[in-house]
Order: structure tokens, then C-alpha cells, then sequence
């Protein structure tokens, strides 16, 4: 079983986990075991976990509803940073993936756009974006985090930011359309 791979093996590299991935891929519990790893409250497990989820969707797979449940439940700021991460980029490159919960959703990306790390905020603000994009809602909160983004001196979040900066019109747009 993948999950006890993942548990015994301790936090692999990308290119172990690619490895394992092809070798399960074909395995009928390859979705629940990653969101069981997501969502299992190990360190390990989350870090590995995070990658293969980036990896399942990437391969064009999706997880039922009751794996997303599995997944979302488990949000929080004490997931591991790279899980939180792979999520978010998750987020950004599949923004329908936010229409499953969004109040859950937009709670854990607030949590993770007040993190530390700056690359986390980085990916956590484009996926703040991209939730404003589908909800405008979001649209006013969105603006705001991406003027705190501009105003970051970190590398990675000023990078991140610059699409942002160039599709802002957008959500504005979107903003003053709204019945």
C-alpha cells in the first residue's frame, strides 16, 4: 500500500516520490491513500503527501467528493509547509478545485497568507486570486492582498505578484458587474 510506503520511507524527494507514484498509479487506492497522507496530522506524511496530490491532478486525475471531504477537513495553518503549498499551487493551476468548499478554502488560504514563509504567501495570494476570479465575493479581499503582495520585498511573493498585477483590471472589472 502506498501509505505505508510513504510512512516508512520518511520524507522522500520529489524525484523518489515521481518514482513511487509511477509505481502505484495504477493502484485503485492510489486517490484515498494521498488524501489520507494529506489530511493524516504526520509531518512526513503530509510533505509527501502534498507532492503526490500536485502529481495525481497534474496527471489529470481528479479525487471524489468524499477524498476532497478527507482533504479540505484537514485544512489548517499546522498542515506541513509544503503541503500547504502544493495545495495552494494546486489552487492556482485547477481554480475549479475552489468551488468545492469555498468558505473552508478561503479560510485556509487567509491562514496561509499570514505564514511565514514568504513562498507559501506568494502561491497562497495568486490562490486568494484565483478564488475572487470564480466568486466576486472574494473580489475586494483579493485587491487587498495583492497591494500587501506588491508592497513584500520577499523575491518569491514579488514574482508571484507581477501576474497579478498585470490581471488586476480584471477582477475590478468583475467587482462593479456584480448584481
Amino acid at each position: 500500500m502506498l501509505i505505508d510506503a510513504l510512512e516508512s520511507n520518511g520524507k522522500l524527494k520529489v524525484a523518489e516520490l515521481r518514482a513511487l507514484y509511477q509505481s502505484y498509479s495504477n493502484d485503485p487506492r492510489l486517490a484515498q491513500d494521498i488524501a489520507e497522507a494529506v489530511a493524516s496530522g504526520d509531518e512526513t506524511l503530509e510533505q509527501n503527501g502534498g507532492v503526490l496530490l500536485k502529481d495525481f491532478l497534474e496527471s489529470g486525475r481528479d479525487f471524489s467528493e468524499e477524498q476532497w471531504e478527507i482533504v479540505i477537513d484537514s485544512l489548517s495553518p499546522k498542515i506541513h509547509w509544503t503541503c500547504r503549498l502544493n495545495l495552494c499551487h494546486a489552487f492556482v493551476v485547477y481554480p475549479r478545485l475552489l468551488e468545492r468548499d469555498k468558505i473552508a478554502l478561503s479560510s485556509f488560504l487567509h491562514d496561509a497568507i499570514q505564514d511565514k514563509n514568504a513562498f507559501l504567501r506568494a502561491w497562497a495570494i495568486s490562490a486568494f486570486w484565483a478564488l475572487a476570479d470564480l466568486d466576486s465575493d472574494y473580489a475586494d479581499e483579493a485587491m487587498e492582498y495583492r497591494e500587501h503582495g506588491l508592497k513584500e520585498n520577499a523575491a518569491s511573493v514579488c514574482a508571484r505578484m507581477l501576474p497579478l498585477e498585470r490581471h488586476g483590471n480584471r477582477l475590478v472589472d468583475k467587482q462593479f458587474k456584480r448584481p
